[in-house]
């Protein structure tokens, strides 16, 4: 298992893969240090390096840039439950740019009253940006919240990365 941790103009990124695909991703931090901590704490046996990861930083670095390139990424899905791969397998079909609600979501997974279990599963999406968990919102167009560091303040800097605009209530008028 390798990672590496790169910055942005968020802060600092992290990102660790192992055999089967990419095991996580770590939002930005302020400091490097934060997400080597989380890197040790989750993965101890993990060493930083690893050409593999070359095409994700690179896809993360153009992302939180403003840059769409879709692309597409093996994801080491082991581990987690088959609602959870759901959950996900369904986030990862909302676009650039757009937004859907954890009703949505539940809609979709044929559960319509699963919004609050559906909000759950995205806080522990290990593949933020692959699996855009920032573009699912409250359906009255507020935000919801948000697992990385600087919680629903992040998420709504990742939406408007991709061009979407709030109201001075942090809304989405949609």
């Amino acid at each position: 298992m390798n990672y590496t941790i790169f910055k942005t103009g968020l802060g600092w990124v992290g990102v660790v893969g192992g055999e089967k695909g990419i095991k996580k991703i770590i939002l930005p931090y302020p400091q490097p240090l934060m997400v080597e901590r989380v890197i040790a704490q989750e993965f101890p046996e993990a060493k930083e390096g690893g050409c593999q990861l070359i095409t994700v930083v690179k896809f993360l670095s153009n992302y939180f840039e403003g840059n769409n390139h879709p692309q597409e990424f093996l994801l080491d899905w082991s581990g987690y439950s088959d609602f959870l791969v759901q959950v996900w397998r369904i986030t990862q079909s909302i676009p650039w740019g757009e937004v859907r609600s954890y009703k949505w979501i539940g809609n979709q997974l044929k559960r319509p009253h699963s919004f609050r279990a559906v909000g759950m599963a995205l806080k522990k999406n290990p593949f933020p940006i692959i699996v855009p968990c920032h573009r699912v919102i409250r359906s009255d167009g507020s935000l919801g919240g948000f697992s990385g560091y600087r919680g629903s303040r992040l998420k709504q800097k990742l939406l408007e990365i991709e061009g979407i605009r709030f109201d001075e209530e942090r809304k989405l008028n949609w």
